[in-house]
């Protein structure tokens, strides 16, 4: 009787001491699910409580299972008050940025920060917060090896970086490419081996025009060319501008300078007109495209151009496939010579 009175004792104290632990987190748990709300006030004198995500000069973005489980937008001109709990980042047209909690609206003023804190900032001057600055582009590879009768074997590689911002971007890009066969069991006879790279400057005049810097480099060892080099400025206007499709257009001047190893060297001023495309095709495929045309000022027989086009086709995340082709003219060759050049490349690349 004694040890069944013992054990009784303790399953009851542990029951107890369970009900205990249970009724001490309710109140918690009940705290923890309450998560205050965002009050928006309006003109016509409705109170929606929910949360804010955005507030500029013409709108604010709100959210409130009430409306639906998407974002809406109201205007600011219906709004009569906004009260926030948590931070909200805003931007002026100034480009400060900042993280407050909204106090309300005063007159054309929103009062933000907490109290001892507070300031106004003028409706009128807010806007969207603009993405950061970043660098974007791609990284892609191929290569091919062939045995048997025929013994071949080749690598190429690109990159393409660009940097956008509100007054200016800049642009990075390259390419390298190496070959070479053996046939007979003999040596290795290098066929291909070029590298090229550009870099560009656009200073954003208005929101469609810019003016622009540009200096390229290209070497090509089979076609005699030590070095080509152009460096120049001029103006570009972009027609479009959209996640679809960006197109632009530039003209200006340039210098080229082409070192040969067994040709005559040349140099001359040229015009530059170039074109640059990227357009999506289908939700995962895109067509890019870079024109770049280079005839001379000072002799009309020397000229050189240059087309850059990509399909590029989404595999997975940021893995994609890429058909390339590369179409270069010099009309003044080295001698032997030819004045046209094309590479067909299939590759597989990574955005960022």
């Amino acid at each position: 009787m004694q040890r069944r009175s013992v054990r009784s004792l303790t399953t009851n104290t542990l029951l107890a001491f369970a009900f205990a632990l249970s009724l001490a987190a309710v109140p918690c748990t009940a705290q923890e699910t309450r998560a205050p709300s965002d009050v928006v006030e309006l003109r016509n004198g409705d109170r929606l409580t929910g949360t804010v995500s955005a507030i500029t000069s013409e709108k604010v973005v709100f959210q409130s299972g009430a409306l639906g489980a998407d974002p809406v937008s109201i205007a600011m001109a219906d709004v009569a008050s906004i009260t926030t709990t948590s931070t909200v980042r805003i931007e002026t047209a100034d480009r400060e940025v900042l993280d407050v909690v909204v106090a309300g609206i005063d007159g054309d003023k929103l009062r933000v920060g907490r109290a001892g804190a507070a300031r106004d900032i003028a409706i009128a001057t807010l806007v969207d917060v603009r993405p950061p600055v970043q660098w974007v582009g791609s990284v892609n590879v191929g290569a091919m090896l062939s045995t048997g009768n025929t013994e071949r074997r080749s690598v190429s590689a690109g990159a393409e970086a660009t940097r956008r911002s509100e007054i200016d971007r800049i642009r990075l890009r390259g390419t390298w490419d190496y070959a070479e066969e053996k046939s007979g069991g003999g040596d290795w006879n290098l066929t291909q081996r070029r590298l090229f790279g550009e870099a560009k400057y656009d200073y954003f005049l208005s929101d469609r025009m810019y003016a622009l810097a540009q200096l390229s480099g290209e070497n090509d060892e089979i076609a005699d060319l030590q070095l080509r080099l152009t460096a120049g400025a001029g103006v570009g206007y972009l027609w479009a501008d959209s996640d679809d499709l960006t197109w632009s257009t530039e003209a200006g001047l340039s210098y080229v300078d082409e070192n040969r190893g067994g040709g005559a060297d040349s140099n001359y001023v040229a015009a530059r007109i170039a074109s640059s495309l990227r357009w999506l095709l289908a939700t995962d495929t895109t067509l890019l495209q870079d024109t770049e045309i280079f005839p001379s000022l000072e002799d009309q027989n020397d000229f050189y151009a240059r087309l850059d086009t990509r399909l590029r086709t989404t595999l997975m995340g940021d893995l994609f496939a890429q058909l390339q082709w590369i179409f270069d003219y010099d009309n003044t060759p080295a001698p032997g010579r030819e004045r046209q050049d094309h590479r067909l490349l299939l590759s597989i690349g990574w955005t960022f």
